[in-house]
Formats: C-alpha cells, structure tokens, sequence
C-alpha cells in the first residue's frame, strides 16, 4: 500500500486485493482507524461513495472515524466477524 496524496488531511492509499473471476482489483481506501480493541477497520472508496447516496447525514469523516475510534455503543451485526458501531452527535 502507498499513500499517493501525501499532506492532506485524509490521505488516499491504494490496495490491490484479490477478486472472484479476475486476478486482482485496486481499491481506493479512504480511512483506515482502529476500534478500541485494536481492530483496523477499511473503509473503501467505493463503499463511501455508497454511504454519502443513502446516508449522507452520516458520511463525515471525522464522525465515522470517532464512532470507529470511541463507539457509544456496540452490538453484534447479522453477518458473522462484523459489529456494528454507535455513537450519539449533537448534530444528528
């Protein structure tokens, strides 16, 4: 992986990753921030583009980064080795 926009304040990195049918697929990672427990979550260009379409209330940055880093509240997803995380802002 490589930061390719250095100086920002998000910078924009690259990772190629294998993919069913093809041999491997460059996906643009937009935020990489840890859980409490260490965990580092990615969350990529194209699932960003998808949040700001159906959630754009709650695509900041910065408050995804913080519900990531200090979550008010966590809970089991339905898909297995994912939890969902909650965080209550003043604004929302």
């Amino acid at each position: 992986m490589r930061a390719l926009r250095q100086g920002s304040d998000s910078e924009t990195a690259f990772r190629a990753v294998p993919w069913p049918r093809s041999s491997w697929v460059v996906l643009a990672i937009v935020l990489r921030p840890e859980t409490p427990d260490g965990v580092t979550v990615v969350l990529t260009a194209i699932v960003y583009a998808k949040t700001l379409e159906e959630r754009a209330a709650v695509a900041d940055l910065e408050i995804i980064e913080r519900t990531i880093r200090s979550p008010d509240d966590r809970r089991p997803d339905i898909r297995t080795r994912r939890e969902r995380f909650f965080r209550r802002e003043g604004r929302l």
